[in-house]
């Protein structure tokens, strides 16, 4: 597969649990994304238009989609959880 793709992240971690991804490219692809769930974060959950993922934690939450330039992946950490 070739082009190039970029990614660009949006966030204030750790003050809040919010992250956006935002991708970057030329045509439509293919691209199985993999998003680490940290183990302390139980109830993390991931929105790409208004579609809700979840993974388990301490797994990954999997993506497998045609991405397109624009498309957005929220992710949500409970940060109240995150351990000190």
């Amino acid at each position: 597969m070739k082009g190039e793709v970029t990614f660009r992240q949006e966030t204030d971690y750790p003050k809040s649990g919010s992250v956006k991804l935002y991708f970057g490219m030329t045509e439509r692809r293919y691209i199985e994304l993999f998003i680490r769930i940290p183990s302390w974060a139980e109830g993390t959950h991931v929105n790409v238009k208004g579609v809700k993922y979840f993974a388990d934690p301490g797994s990954y939450c999997k993506i497998l989609k045609k991405w397109k330039e624009g498309d957005v992946v929220d992710i949500e950490f409970p940060i109240n959880k995150k351990p000190q």
